[in-house]
């Protein structure tokens, strides 16, 4: 049984980056590229109701994938990683309110 657990491990994982890839590529889309003449006001609106949606998906998410891995938990920290990494708008627009706080 103890070979076995690898296998589980990078099954899941295999899992939630493809739901990551599919569905933060298509968030990101839906989103837009970061737009400068936006106020910082309204930039860090967006950002917290980006990352609001980003933890329900998630939450959800994790969710589906434990069902088709028949586990009980997913590794959610390491879905918030994957998902995050293609969150390139959002990556910009909080880069950007960093540096002009």
């Amino acid at each position: 049984m103890l070979a076995r657990e690898p296998l589980h491990a990078g099954y899941i994982s295999a899992l939630c980056f493809l739901f990551a890839f599919v569905v933060s590529y298509g968030l990101d889309r839906l989103v837009g590229p970061f737009d400068r003449t936006k106020s910082r006001h309204r930039l860090f609106i967006e950002a917290v109701l980006q990352f609001w949606l980003i933890g329900m998906i998630i939450f959800y998410s994790g969710k589906v994938i434990s069902k088709m891995a028949w586990c009980a938990n997913t590794p959610i920290p390491m879905m918030v990683f994957i998902f995050m990494f293609f969150q390139k708008n959002l990556q910009t627009k909080v880069n950007y309110l960093i540096g002009h706080f």
